[in-house]
């Protein structure tokens, strides 16, 4: 066996057989609060046959077992969990490069040779640095008691947001909170939990872990990972605009998974579609080509929110197999901006933002939408509930990181928040844009008792094909997020869900088998489309709407309006 503590040269211990066990001791001398102590142990067989264990097989693989001893510090009584990070040269691991070779232990868990570089675009110039952590395969234990039925597993990388800037005054919590307002709006949305980070057995800061757009972030919020996943980079040219040429896509967007897929042709595809170029109408090709509701649902929340930073970068972009297109958010510290510039790309335009805001029909359910969650998240007081929760939580912690790093008093950032950003955002959305505004952009709140219809339906011929059509005879439009379709066919609906005044919502069984239609209703006349149900509609087919309230909103047969043929 051999062991090293901190970064020191490895000392050798004999190890002696024991109750059928080889046991080695390494000595108390080596035990004193906060060290790193790392060893690994090696054996020969009858024949000379060498093993080692951990392997070390890689100069990416661990090459040490380990734990670190409890460290005796005052910064430790926050409440958060802590997360000790030892690196034998500090500034290669913060800077762009990265560094191998560091070590970390979190949550009883200990994990070598991990790799540490400063990350970001605009916040490359912070005095405390973003940083991206990268292991050798998805060991990363990032909570306790991981839920794999939600997706919640081991990942192979995270990144920590320092919590250095605001656009405002410091709060330590726009970001988190915007996260949590997406994840409860059932947007996608970063796992994120804050922690004390230290460095070589010394505070380095308060950190917010953030999770990383891949495969597994789709996974956890029900997005296929056979999908294809774009991020925005900082830049006027990344805005789905139509002129940008495929090769140049390259520089203003970043692949986030299956990056050997030749997909720029997709991408490209796609930002012409919006702006015409696919030779179908803008206002009828976004039905058929993106996915509204989650889209939708971001959109409102971030601007009931204030995030002035999301058009030119911080949105993802997802092509799922289906190639139904969705945009979403992250990056939320520009959350409930208070003052200051964003930093990075100047403007806040953006293409496919642009063309749901000129479609009337997208830009009704943008706005029926944004009420809904001004309801509930403003004037239902869930917003300061939430920004409440979260002040008590970090508060300690915001306090004793402001000693180190001179950020801000969270307690000034705190107040701006319920005091300034709040209400002032109430009033312009409900007094300036709402129904009795000077602009009146924003409908009355939704009735409780509104009722939609059953129209057609198709219980016969091919099993792909299968469709049932919820109609909106009321002139306004109908917030039908989460609502229950129960009877003949099951189905929840996406978060996001509107359907505009004298419209309606096709639910489809497989949206591949729906596109191949060459009869009404087909892509091609501005429907909107949800893969959604299961079962079969069948003749006579009873098909019930409930909304979350348990209220029946919906009752019909299959049939007793026009059923169509297969």
């Amino acid at each position: 066996m051999y062991y090293t503590v901190g970064f020191n040269s490895e000392i050798p211990l004999p190890m002696t057989l024991q109750q059928g066990e080889y046991v080695a001791t390494i000595p108390a001398s080596a035990f004193a609060a906060g060290r790193l102590v790392r060893w690994y142990v090696t054996a020969e067989d009858a024949n000379g046959a060498l093993s080692r264990q951990p392997a070390y097989n890689t100069p990416d693989d661990p090459q040490y077992l380990g734990t670190v001893i409890v460290p005796t510090n005052s910064e430790n009584n926050t409440g958060l969990p802590t997360m000790e990070w030892f690196a034998q040269d500090p500034w290669a691991a913060q800077n762009t490069t990265g560094s191998n070779g560091t070590a970390i232990y979190f949550l009883d868990h200990f994990y070598d040779n991990v790799f540490v570089k400063r990350k970001g675009v605009t916040s490359l110039s912070w005095a405390k640095p973003k940083l991206k952590f990268k292991f050798h395969e998805k060991v990363f234990v990032w909570k306790e008691n991981l839920d794999a039925a939600v997706h919640e597993k081991p990942v192979d990388e995270f990144d920590i947001n320092s919590l250095y800037w605001e656009p405002g005054q410091k709060s330590y919590m726009r970001e988190h909170v915007g996260y949590e307002v997406l994840k409860e709006a059932g947007a996608p949305y970063n796992a994120n939990f804050y922690f004390i980070l230290r460095l070589n057995n010394a505070y380095w800061g308060l950190a917010l872990y953030v999770e990383v757009n891949n495969n597994g972030y789709l996974a956890r919020n029900n997005m296929s990972t056979d999908g294809l996943l774009f991020k925005a980079v900082s830049g006027t040219e990344a805005n789905l605009r139509w002129d940008l040429p495929e090769d140049q896509l390259q520089y203003s967007f970043k692949k986030e998974n299956q990056k050997k897929n030749d997909s720029w042709p997709l991408l490209y595809t796609f930002s012409q579609g919006i702006s015409g170029g696919s030779n179908e109408e803008p206002s009828l090709w976004v039905f058929d080509n993106v996915d509204l509701p989650p889209t939708i649902d971001q959109l409102a929340v971030n601007a009931m929110l204030l995030n002035q930073d999301r058009c030119t970068k911080n949105y993802l972009i997802y092509d799922s197999p289906e190639h139904f297109w969705t945009m979403i958010s992250y990056d939320q510290k520009s959350t409930m901006a208070g003052g200051g510039t964003p930093p990075g790309a100047a403007g806040t335009f953006n293409y496919l933002v642009n063309l749901i805001m000129e479609v009337p029909a997208t830009r009704q359910m943008f706005m029926r939408r944004l009420r809904t969650l001004m309801d509930q998240f403003l004037d239902g007081g869930r917003l300061l509930q939430i920004i409440n929760e979260t002040y008590t939580e970090i508060k300690p912690a915001a306090d004793y990181d402001n000693t180190v790093w001179h950020i801000g008093s969270i307690d000034d950032g705190y107040q701006a928040l319920i005091t300034e950003q709040l209400p002032q955002r109430k009033q312009q959305l409900y007094g300036t844009y709402g129904p009795n505004g000077s602009i009146p952009l924003i409908p009355e709140a939704q009735s409780p008792t509104v009722t939609l219809g059953l129209g057609r339906t198709q219980s016969s011929g091919n099993p792909a094909q299968q469709f049932v059509e919820i109609t909106n005879t009321n002139a306004a439009a109908v917030d039908v997020s989460s609502w229950q379709v129960s009877g003949a066919v099951t189905a929840t609906l996406q978060p996001g869900t509107v359907i505009s005044g004298g419209s309606s919502l096709i639910l489809v069984s497989n949206l591949l088998g729906f596109a191949a239609r060459t009869a009404s209703p087909m892509p091609g006349q501005g429907l909107q489309i949800q893969q959604a149900f299961q079962g079969s509609v069948g003749a006579n087919g009873i098909i019930a709407l409930t909304d979350t309230s348990g209220r029946n909103a919906l009752n019909g047969i299959a049939g007793t309006t026009p059923n169509v043929a297969g």
